[in-house]
């Protein structure tokens, strides 16, 4: 009973927002992003099996241990993080829209069934002589696993590569995340439990670090961040309006800098291409209502972010 009368008043406390914003916002963030997302996509359209791949690798290196974990936790009856684990996972697989960023509920509760497992298991694990020997060759590829990144690193010529490579404190990372595995195999060969379970953590936790504040930085930069659009529009937009199709993202909006505006339908585009104005549309969109575009816009460039390629036209009532 407790537990329904906390729901009931989680959901009153959250309505009254939407009470205040209006039906229009209602509409919007619960019709249409939450329901009509979920049973009928409008974008982010992915296979059944999207998730199996993104769980396994976003939760890497604790997913090798999830299959064991999720069987232990049954064996053991720990319902809390078996059910929040398997309830979250299923309501989302089914979804017909799918992003990775879905599922960050659904970490703490692998979290909690790995943690659970070893703290059962762990004494077995590093003792027992057949699972030890995994334990020491999983060991021995983590030591080498940083040998490999500075191989990597020296002989690609990519441009993202020659940004790690000048980033000297990579080197210091990678000798420190190194260090620890070889300590970490050492104490696994002399049976250390307790000193490898700590080493395990520790070097799992560099690895953590490394990757945020060294890899993620130059990818963004690289590969995810809107300023890869927003670059190419800082003499464009200058005395222009500028215009949003397909994609309201609030971080493309922010890096833009100035008043955007939406718009949500061809006659929207009929309507502002009168005025000089820019247009930004992702490609996939632009396909789609090309010989419009064509009618109303100059394209003026084709820019890449992440997964889509974006449009970025000129209405013809101004110039270029």
């Amino acid at each position: 009973m407790p537990l329904v009368c906390g729901c009931i008043l989680s959901a009153a406390i959250a309505m009254t927002w939407f009470l205040l914003a209006g039906m229009e916002y209602f509409n919007e963030i619960v019709l249409k992003h939450s329901i009509a997302r979920y049973v009928q996509a409008f974008d982010h359209k992915e296979n059944l099996f999207y998730y199996l791949h993104k769980l396994f690798f976003n939760f890497l290196p604790w997913s090798i241990l999830l299959p064991f974990s999720i069987y232990h936790a049954f064996k053991m009856k720990y319902w809390l993080p078996l059910v929040w684990f398997l309830f979250t996972f299923f309501f989302f697989e089914l979804s017909t829209s799918k992003r990775a960023i879905y599922l960050l509920s659904l970490y703490p509760a692998c979290a909690l069934l790995c943690g659970l497992y070893l703290k059962d298991k762990w004494s077995w694990l590093a003792g027992e002589s057949k699972a030890n020997m995994f334990l020491k060759i999983f060991a021995f590829l983590l030591a080498c696993l940083p040998l490999g990144g500075i191989a990597v690193l020296l002989a690609l010529q990519d441009e993202t590569v020659v940004q790690f490579r000048a980033n000297p404190s990579i080197y210091a990372y990678i000798a420190v995340i190194f260090t620890t595995g070889a300590m970490l195999l050492y104490a696994l060969v002399r049976k250390y439990e307790k000193k490898a379970l700590f080493l395990l953590f520790t070097y799992l936790v560099l690895v953590g670090f490394f990757y945020n504040s060294c890899y993620l930085p130059v990818i963004d930069k690289a590969f995810k961040s809107h300023r890869l659009i927003t670059d190419n529009l800082k003499d464009l937009i200058n005395g222009r309006d500028v215009f949003l199709y397909g994609d309201r993202s609030a971080g493309l909006i922010f890096y833009i800098g100035k008043q955007t505006n939406i718009l949500l339908n061809v006659e929207d585009i009929r309507r502002y291409s009168k005025v000089d104005s820019v247009l930004i549309i992702p490609e996939s969109d632009a396909r789609r209502i090309v010989s419009d575009l064509n009618m109303l816009y100059r394209p003026i460039k084709k820019v890449n972010h992440d997964k889509e390629a974006y449009i970025l036209y000129v209405g013809k009532g101004g110039g270029t």
